[in-house]
């Protein structure tokens, strides 16, 4: 998430078309019919005004809908091949694939009577990446649909390819997985929307039937099913390259968590936590109560939780009453539950179509993967913390031979890095070792981890700083399996790093440098695009740092692309509090500021960056957002005289002169604006590109010392891991 123009000038390069991207299009200024002579003299004519007019236009980052970046688009599939066909035809539910939907008629009525319904389908990554085959790295996915009534008459059907180059979104979707958005239109009335979810290369599959009711424009009271908020960024998000029209106003009923995200298919709840829950309906009673009630898959009523209403408005559509409540989850039994929302109101009475939902008993491990947790509820314990890892996780076998290979294969690597080995021939033979036992059996990359952190541990029980250059040798081990697309490899090795880091401190070890070492891995996930496990290391790292820049530059990014305003601001109060000289912490709270209303504080801050000795880069953006609110409030004279100063102090900025010129030929001084394009240069590209551009990337100058630092306080430990592999050795191993 960043101000102004980055979000624009992402998507133009990146070929990403948001529902933010196309609705800043829909609502840029209207060019003057002179722009193409005024700005003439091989700048650009209309194609100059034309992005100018997105520059000045309100911030796109500033807009909820911005959180919905779909990364990755579908296309259209030709025909149904009989298989498919038959599937959905027939209706019988089951398959492999984990896979769940939701459907909610809460489009707009079109003129014959039909409304447009949204369908969410969530794929589990673990589980759809569970079927490729060694060194395949295009993953490929169809997701087909069929709108059927009562009558069993077909009313509409989606058909839709996905291919995913592994190397790019594979480590993202292996942490959450693919939520895919698409839409079908039916007629008023019950019906069913059959969904169907096939890899083709392996031909396993999964069919869910969805009970559906379109509401008549003339029904009685409606209740929709209910929206459970969603863990921000645990999807990676696709939909159709072609989009039908309305799916976009169709979806803003939808949008949760404060509007930034899409609800959850198949919500995993966990006793002691606070769920949000909207609610989508039509003569809803007036000053009702609210009751969460979970029933076994039988329908047998297992618990009732009482609700509490924190907001009531209006909206658009079919359902134009909307709820949001909020619920204090209890412990209950771990297990699978259908759940319904009541609403009671004097005599008056309603209930919501039943969604499954998982339960956990307790709060899960923020640190695992979502995959880990729900696999748990098949009956298979999740691995257990860091500081209790003596003993093999209930309920799963234990290979010893393979055990005993991983241990000796992983004491061997160990030896050689205490004696000198270069750290990346250490990396390559420990991923070689693991990559074979893996390919052995597959099942064992859980098995493998434990083993590798059980003798971690036991090295260093004696002294922690042993576990220092054991958990930089994880990284390094978890960047070099993600190369080489060994994506479960990688990611038990990067949860082993981080639990080696966390144990580091915990023991005694330097909490800065364990929460350097949590700062590294969060930035390469972000890099990978996994935001939800990045932002707990960033916060894990916090806690142990409170004064680490870098760490807190990074959190705020984050908040930030994440919509999370408030997170940012107060991340980036205590960093300029620790931080005061910090230029970019100052720049990123000034223009969060202004996001949440702050403007007058906002505008301060801004003011001191463009006067005080700060980068020429930091500065650039500062006139860039004083300008903008000058052109917010319609006070164009004072943004025309605020760039004329920027010009002067940064001439080699040549974005503030081509904005100047703008505005002057906007304001009727065609030849002024010639004048200063005139003076206009071109300049070599900046290797770190353009001010808005370097808002927009991670803070990797911070991140480049970390890791030097790193590296060398895991180099002088190196001899107290000598030590302690010698003492295993006099002992004759374990």
């Amino acid at each position: 998430m960043t101000p102004w123009f980055l979000a624009i000038y992402h998507r133009s390069g990146s070929g990403d078309r948001s529902l933010s991207w196309r609705r800043v299009l829909r609502s840029r200024s209207p060019l003057s019919r002179g722009s193409g002579r005024a700005a003439g003299r091989g700048v650009g004519g209309e194609g100059l005004a034309f992005i100018l007019a997105l520059l000045f236009a309100a911030s796109a980052a500033a807009q909820p809908a911005d959180h919905l970046s779909f990364a990755l688009q579908t296309r259209p599939l030709r025909g149904l091949q009989g298989p498919i066909a038959t599937l959905l035809t027939t209706g019988q539910e089951g398959g492999g694939l984990p896979m769940a939907a939701l459907a909610v008629p809460s489009g707009q009525r079109s003129a014959d009577g039909r409304i447009l319904v949204p369908l969410l389908v969530e794929i589990e990554g673990n589980g759809l990446l569970a079927g490729r085959r060694p060194g395949d790295e295009i993953q490929r996915v169809e997701v087909y649909a069929y709108a059927m009534g009562a009558d069993g008459a077909v009313h509409d059907y989606l058909a839709q390819g996905l291919r995913l180059d592994l190397a790019k979104v594979g480590e993202a979707v292996l942490d959450g997985g693919i939520k895919f958005v698409g839409s079908v239109s039916m007629p008023a009335g019950a019906g069913s929307l059959r969904v169907l979810v096939v890899d083709p290369d392996t031909l396993r599959y999964s069919l869910r039937v969805l009970p559906l009711t379109v509401p008549s424009a003339g029904a009685g009271p409606v209740l929709l099913p209910p929206l459970f908020s969603d863990p921000r960024g645990r999807w990676v998000l696709a939909r159709p390259a072609e989009a039908p029209e309305g799916l976009e106003s169709s979806l803003a009923p939808l949008l949760v968590d404060e509007g930034w995200g899409l609800p959850s298919s198949l919500p995993l709840l966990a006793g002691g936590r606070t769920r949000r829950v909207a609610l989508l309906g039509r003569g809803l009673p007036a000053g009702s109560a609210v009751t969460l009630e979970l029933r076994t898959e039988a329908g047998t009523k297992v618990q009732e939780v009482a609700g509490r209403v924190v907001e009531r408005t209006r909206i658009p559509g079919p359902a134009p009453e909307r709820l949001v409540c909020d619920f204090d989850l209890p412990k209950l039994e771990t297990g699978r539950y259908r759940a319904a929302l009541v609403l009671a109101g004097g005599s008056n009475r309603m209930e919501t179509p039943e969604l499954t939902v998982l339960y956990l008993s307790e709060n899960p491990l923020d640190e695992e993967p979502v995959w880990a947790q729900i696999r748990r509820l098949g009956g298979e314990s999740a691995p257990p913390p860091v500081a209790a890892q003596q003993e093999a996780p209930k309920g799963r076998r234990r290979n010893a031979e393979l055990e005993r290979m991983a241990r000796q294969g992983y004491e061997e690597a160990l030896r050689g890095l205490a004696s000198g080995t270069p750290l990346d021939q250490v990396v390559s033979r420990l991923g070689d070792m693991e990559a074979v036992l893996y390919r052995q059996s597959p099942q064992s990359a859980e098995s493998l981890r434990e083993v590798e952190l059980e003798t971690a541990q036991r090295l260093g029980k004696g002294d922690p700083e042993v576990l220092l250059p054991l958990a930089v040798l994880h990284a390094e081990l978890y960047r070099s399996l993600r190369e080489r697309k060994e994506l479960y490899l990688a990611e038990s090795a990067r949860r082993t790093s981080a639990d080696l880091a966390a144990a580091y401190a915990e023991r005694g070890g330097s909490e800065s440098v364990a929460a350097q070492a949590l700062l590294s891995l969060a930035a390469d996930l972000l890099a990978s695009g996994v935001q939800s496990a990045s932002r707990t290391l960033l916060d894990r790292a916090l806690a142990l740092d409170g004064r680490n820049e870098a760490v807190g530059l990074f959190l705020a990014a984050s908040a930030e692309r994440d919509g999370d305003y408030p997170r940012a601001i107060e991340v980036l109060e205590r960093l300029v509090q620790a931080h005061p000289g910090s230029a970019e912490a100052r720049l990123r709270l000034g223009v969060n500021l202004d996001r949440t209303g702050r403007t007058a504080q906002a505008r301060d801050v801004l003011q001191r960056l463009t006067s005080e000795s700060v980068p020429d880069w930091v500065k650039t953006v500062a006139f860039q957002e004083l300008v903008r609110l000058h052109l917010r409030d319609g006070r164009q004279d004072r943004a025309v005289a605020l760039l004329r100063q920027a010009v002067a102090r940064l001439p080699e900025q040549t974005q503030l002169a081509v904005q100047l010129a703008y505005l002057l030929e906007r304001q009727g001084s065609p030849a002024a604006a010639r004048e200063i394009l005139a003076g206009v240069r071109p300049r070599a590209r900046a290797a770190d590109g353009s001010p808005r551009h370097r808002y927009g990337q991670w803070p990797t100058a911070a991140l480049d010392e970390v890791r030097r630092s790193l590296t060398q306080q895991s180099f002088l430990r190196l001899a107290a891991l000598a030590r302690a592999l010698e003492g295993v050795t006099a002992r004759g191993g374990r």
